[in-house]
């Protein structure tokens, strides 16, 4: 009968497919067992489906797992991942109803001709909640255990939104911005590290870069070198906050405020953190922060704070590289803490593939070299770059998310 339904719904008008569904509703729905998604292919294929003029397509998928649910998204989420161990090539989607969360294999491959296989494949789809009233989409999962999330992932208490640098700012009032982002910082990091939150790898990783970056600040106040000090206290601030923007953003579900970069860092270390830290987990969780804050991040950030491509920001901007090596011991340290003994020393080989790729794709110059200043500093050679060249937002986006699906594919962890 579903497929009876579904094959009606490709074919008639809306208002044919609106009286089906509703007579579907009574027959069908009533049981609990089936939940209805709308579905949007992008780019996945090229097929045209005969749908509405919004392409969208009606999924249906059918309840797999306990049929009364889990009692949390840990619980569910692991239960669909067992789920993909037995069954073959299955697409599946959980859903929260209430209080508890429920788990659906759905048949993308009779829309979409393919089944989904990688986290791009996810990306390259939208879902939309339908049916049944009250159930919300958390997320929808590929035949190779791959993830994209719809549901925010709750923080453990809401933080304060660290006020962003002006042009007036004095170098007190700009130094006072700076320690509220640390101090925000090390709340996250405590109340995140407390469960062993996919989400304090970065956090513990930035609060030791940050306080360094204060004491660089401090350096060249008391050096007498203000212009330094301005420039270096505006990267702070603009910066942190765009961090702390997308995390706050993706904590409340609000995904399409979350910039592309961040949700897929966000939702790798989130199905990394079900599969209890897995294999190289910890450091794709770092990579994927470290390709959307630097290159994506810091490239905006460049702009906003009016980065003029002189000697004097130049070399302000360049000085802090050598500081990031010095501090590399202490920033895996920080993150060990929380971690035990990681794999963070497997980064550099799928770090310097992934240069490597960027620098052929994007005509960005021998980028693999800067390996050896380390990654922070690569990275940050390559975010000064697209600035260099005026690339736009969704240019810088593209390259940084080129990085990212590289990392990935070298370090499978999470997603």
């Amino acid at each position: 009968m579903l497929n009876w339904f579904q094959e009606c719904a490709t074919s008639m008008s809306d208002e044919v497919v609106h009286k089906l569904e509703s007579l579907r509703d009574r027959i069908v729905l009533r049981t609990g067992r089936v939940f209805r998604l709308i579905f949007k292919t992008d780019t996945l294929t090229g097929k045209k489906l005969g749908v509405n003029a919004a392409g969208k397509q009606l999924l249906f998928g059918k309840i797999a797992g306990r049929r009364h649910g889990y009692a949390d998204e840990r619980s569910a989420l692991d239960a669909a991942l067992q789920f993909s161990r037995f069954v073959d090539d299955p697409d599946v989607a959980v859903v929260k109803r209430d209080d508890k969360y429920f788990f659906y294999e759905i048949d993308t491959k009779s829309i979409t001709g393919k089944d989904l296989s990688t986290y791009e494949d996810l990306r390259a789809c939208t879902f939309y909640d339908s049916y049944p009233k009250g159930h919300r989409l958390l997320c929808v999962g590929s035949e190779n255990k791959h993830f994209r999330f719809y549901l925010g992932q709750a923080s453990p208490r809401e933080y304060t939104l660290p006020p962003d640098m002006t042009h007036a700012d004095s170098l007190a009032t700009l130094r006072k911005k700076a320690v509220a982002n640390h101090e925000r910082l090390v709340g996250m990091t405590r109340d995140l590290g407390a469960t062993k939150d996919h989400r304090t790898v970065f956090a513990a990783a930035y609060r030791v870069i940050t306080v360094r970056a204060i004491a660089e600040f401090d350096s060249y106040k008391q050096a007498g070198k203000p212009e330094s000090a301005q420039f270096d206290g505006r990267l702070i601030c603009n910066f942190a906050r765009r961090y702390f923007a997308a995390y706050d953003a993706y904590a409340a579900g609000r995904m399409r405020e979350v910039d592309e970069v961040w949700r897929t860092a966000f939702d790798a270390g989130r199905i990394a953190q079900a599969k209890d830290f897995s294999q190289f987990s910890v450091s794709e969780i770092l990579l994927l922060s470290m390709c959307a804050h630097i290159i994506h991040d810091l490239a905006l950030t460049l702009g906003a704070i009016g980065y003029d491509k002189g000697q004097l920001q130049s070399d302000t901007y360049d000085h802090f590289n050598q500081a990031l090596i010095e501090e590399k011991d202490r920033i895996l340290a920080a993150v060990e803490e929380h971690f035990g003994e990681t794999d963070l020393h497997r980064l550099e080989r799928p770090f310097t593939r992934a240069l490597q790729a960027i620098s052929q794709r994007f005509n960005a110059g021998d980028l693999g070299q800067d390996v050896a200043r380390g990654a922070f500093a690569a990275l940050r050679g390559l975010a000064k770059q697209l600035f260099h060249r005026g690339y736009s937002k969704a240019k810088i986006g593209e390259v940084a998310l080129f990085a990212e699906d590289l990392a990935r594919k070298g370090l499978p962890g999470g997603n």
